[in-house]
């Protein structure tokens, strides 16, 4: 048997494992990645890698952060806010502008940081208030990925340079515009919106406890009351760097995944926050999910499978479909495959420029299918592969199994509208 049908197995294993319940969270993909050392199918480094991810990094960091910013009186002036919001209305208006915010949020920064933010601001909500946190994280992390790469900049303009580049190199001489590219991704957002302000009552209500490997409710009151005026305002500052940084990810590399770090650090010295805070935090469940699902993602492309999906899926369309079948299909192998790995530019990267040939080859305009190909790898919202949904999932202590019944349904609307636009905007 080859590595690449290992993998699959043992993948498949992983899945049934999560969505069943009956392990703790995070375990069952560190167990995939160690099964995978023991058959030999990945070496050590590549199975745990993902514990040095850049986004494990700095997850973990923000997650310290996070939840020192929560002890602070700050906190406490953000509740008063949401609370004057939504005074006198329903808690479907504090949605609304939760879902605008993550909308706007997510022009500037990436999935990660933005769900970290999301998942802060919804901790400060009062029990009681309304619909429950909880039941809004989930919503909030899917529209975090939804609403990902629909503005060309910054990252985006990769995706973007990357798909004209496979239309150009396929031999077709038209590409896609920045507004093309806006208004293909416009119309399904606005739908996902809709959606999410009805379908979020399939969620279990439950109240958000930002897991920092520590009973911080319990001792909020009495950490807020110990903190010093100059305490805090060294918090405001990490977080506040920490934060900004973010929107410049581009401008300063890798020096953006070790900042919660340095501030954490200053912390420590500054005795805001004890070693074994530090060391709890890192050790959350978050990271045990991250740090196993970038592993088995890059696993998953250096043994082939990826590749080997994309090349049965072109197998099996030949040469003789419609513009709309080639644009749907992959569409959703897009989806499904970014579920699977995790990897939205790996899923970009291996299945468009398939798409786009398959088309091409139909004596077709490719720009449809290569769009929605794209558009659809960003739109990784069932599985907790995905870095919002890990989060989300791992932040609001979902079971998995219970979170289908809304993501399902998402995906199949958003995905199909995609498809719907790309093919209107480029009729073949």
């Amino acid at each position: 048997m080859s590595q690449a049908y290992i993998v699959l197995i043992v993948m498949a294993v992983m899945i049934v494992a999560m969505v069943s319940d009956k392990f703790d969270f995070g375990f069952a993909p560190v167990a995939a990645c160690t099964i995978l050392v023991l058959t030999g199918t990945a070496t050590v480094q590549q199975a745990y890698g993902g514990f040095i991810n850049n986004n494990t990094i700095l997850t973990a960091g923000y997650v310290i952060i996070s939840s020192l910013f929560a002890r602070t009186r700050a906190i406490h002036k953000l509740q008063a806010f949401l609370l004057k919001i939504q005074k006198g209305k329903s808690g479907l208006t504090l949605f609304v502008v939760l879902l605008l915010f993550t909308v706007i949020l997510m022009t500037v920064m990436e999935p990660g940081p933005a769900t970290l933010l999301i998942c802060l601001v919804l901790s400060t909500l009062p029990a009681g208030g309304g619909i429950p946190s909880g039941q809004m994280l989930l919503p909030l992390a899917s529209m975090v990925d939804i609403s990902a790469r629909k503005i060309p900049m910054g990252m985006t303009m990769v995706y973007v340079l990357a798909l004209n580049n496979f239309i150009t190199n396929a031999g077709f001489s038209h590409t896609v515009s920045m507004g093309t590219w806006i208004i293909a991704g416009a119309v399904p957002l606005l739908v996902a919106f809709v959606y999410s302000l009805i379908a979020y009552r399939v969620l279990p209500k439950k109240e958000l406890k930002i897991d920092a490997g520590q009973d911080q409710k319990e001792q909020e009151e009495e950490a807020t009351d110990n903190l010093k005026s100059w305490q805090e305002n060294l918090i405001y500052i990490s977080f506040v760097v920490t934060t900004i940084a973010m929107f410049f990810t581009n401008q300063l590399g890798n020096i953006v995944y070790v900042i919660p770090l340095v501030g954490i650090g200053l912390m420590y010295f500054c005795n805001i926050i004890s070693f074994k805070e530090i060391r709890e935090g890192m050790s959350s469940p978050i990271i045990y999910l991250l740090g196993g699902m970038f592993g088995l993602a890059d696993i998953m492309a250096a043994k082939g499978v990826t590749k080997m999906i994309g090349s049965a899926l072109q197998g099996v369309l030949g040469n003789n479909s419609s513009i709309w079948v080639i644009t749907f299909v992959f569409a959703f192998a897009a989806t499904v495959m970014a579920n699977l790995t995790g990897s939205n530019m790996g899923t970009t990267m291996i299945l468009t420029p398939i798409a786009i040939a398959v088309a091409v080859a139909s004596g077709l305009d490719p720009r449809a299918a290569g769009l929605a190909t794209v558009i659809a790898s960003n739109a990784a919202v069932i599985m907790p592969m995905d870095t919002a949904i890990g989060i989300a999932v791992a932040q609001g202590h979902y079971k998995i199994g219970r979170t289908f019944v809304y993501t399902i349904p998402l995906t199949i609307i958003y995905i199909t509208v995609v498809a719907v636009m790309c093919c209107v905007l480029f009729p073949a």
